[in-house]
């Protein structure tokens, strides 16, 4: 575990005994055991998963070079959207290490940008977040890929897309992170006059890393959360953000929806 960056201090020898108890924690609860999720301020949260980040682009970085030397050519460059058409669903450590990278004074474009931008996409993805979030709620992955298949041919275009760039390009999710195309980007549009699908590099170590941390997030989510499911991105960032700026009690419950009090949650630094 990398030392936290800027705002988020947070001890290295308290993360490496928190992962570690997330990760048990993570197993009970594949195993559907009874579990004492550790405690888990949102610093440690985005920490967490800026760590996560760190190491997947490690794992982009070979790939890309995988990618290289098997003759073909990624398609992916700056400008290109096609992958910020679809509802991106979080875990809460993603959603913590977004807002609290906005929230910082020199990002106050990136976050202006996203609150004038977000009521136009929750206008334009309402019934499919809400489908996404169902199918989260209820454990079925199929529902949340066809909302977010749905997105993508409406052209639903992400609250944090600036005229083609990412705002938040420094933390976006891992799974912003592994998209990609080879050759040609012409199939990345879902309504693209072929019917093609975009050709992709399926590399192991990338896969296996993302199905390796899902239950690490997840623990993470829920000690943060409780029984709440995974959301969209731009819904949770908008909910973190707008906690942040009303005024709470340190004692009142957390605006957050975790159910624990404010002091101990999002007003914890």
């Amino acid at each position: 575990m990398g030392a936290a960056r800027d705002d988020d201090q947070v001890d290295d020898e308290r993360m490496a005994a928190l992962m570690e108890a997330l990760a048990e924690a993570a197993e009970k609860l594949a195993r559907r055991e009874p579990v004492q999720l550790p405690a888990v301020q949102p610093a440690e949260a985005a920490t967490l998963a800026r760590a996560l980040h760190d190491e997947m682009d490690r794992g982009v970085e070979t790939r890309d070079a995988a990618i290289a030397g098997s003759g073909h050519r990624l398609a992916c460059g700056r400008g290109c959207s096609a992958c910020c058409e679809i509802v991106i669903m979080t875990y809460e450590p993603e959603a913590q290490a977004v807002a609290r990278w906005l929230a910082r004074p020199e990002q106050r474009a990136a976050r202006m940008h996203f609150a004038e931008a977000y009521p136009g996409w929750r206008a334009a993805a309402g019934d499919l977040a809400d489908r996404a979030r169902a199918g989260a709620a209820s454990g079925d992955p199929a529902e949340v890929g066809e909302a977010a298949a749905e997105a993508a041919r409406r052209h639903v275009l992400c609250a944090f897309n600036r005229g083609g760039d990412c705002t938040i390009y420094d933390v976006r999710p891992n799974l912003c992170r592994a998209c990609h195309a080879l050759d040609t980007a012409a199939h990345c549009v879902a309504d693209n006059p072929e019917g093609e699908r975009p050709t992709v590099m399926h590399f192991a170590p990338i896969d296996d890393f993302l199905a390796r941390i899902r239950p690490l997030q997840a623990a993470a989510h829920a000690a943060l959360r409780g029984h709440a499911p995974p959301e969209p991105l731009c819904d949770a960032v908008h909910r973190l953000l707008s906690a942040s700026s009303r005024a709470v009690g340190r004692n009142e419950p957390c605006p957050c929806g975790s159910g624990a009090k404010y002091k101990r949650c999002c007003g914890a630094r």
